[in-house]
């Protein structure tokens, strides 16, 4: 599944009654606002650059070799990725694209988000975070749910999400 929405540029979940639901990009775009004083009570984040590359060479079938470096090098220095080579590719703009859509210019982050307001949050969906003590204000998504039983109304409750854009 994951070869397959990398090659398409999709996104995938398994609905309800075991189909798989493809998507350009999974949850709604609700302009929803998390924000410190306001409606969070509680946040944990977690950062990773492990994987983050700034910088890359890839040669194509004529061995024209195309180099890219992200405008996030200003922010993070240049980390370079392994070259890459396809033959498969002629046209040097397209390579040149493949090659600059294959980095990792952000971090990954994940944010544990506990709110008073966790409504019906989907995953995927669209979310703002502002969170003034980490200077935060940014468009994210919310990546995993945690929802327990409540037998007074008989539902499921949202309890906590986790939002960013790397799953933890």
């Amino acid at each position: 599944m994951n070869q397959i929405c990398e090659s398409f540029e999709c996104e995938y979940e398994i609905t309800s009654n075991s189909s798989i639901h493809f998507s350009k990009m999974l949850g709604p775009n609700n302009d929803f606002v998390y924000q410190y004083g306001d409606n969070i009570i509680e946040l944990s984040k977690s950062v990773n650059t492990d994987n983050l590359r700034t910088r890359i060479s890839a040669k194509d079938k004529d061995n024209l070799v195309v180099r890219y470096t992200s405008p996030q090098a200003a922010k993070w220095g240049f980390r370079d990725a392994d070259d890459i080579s396809d033959e498969r590719f002629s046209d040097s703009e397209n390579f040149m694209d493949k090659a600059r859509k294959s980095l990792k210019v952000q971090p990954e982050l994940s944010i544990e988000l506990d709110s008073i307001e966790l409504l019906d949050k989907e995953l995927g969906e669209r979310i703002w975070l502002i969170y003034e003590p980490w200077d935060y204000e940014m468009q994210t998504r919310i990546l995993e749910v945690t929802q327990v039983f409540d037998e007074e109304t008989d539902e499921f409750k949202t309890v906590a999400v986790v939002i960013g854009n790397a799953i933890p």
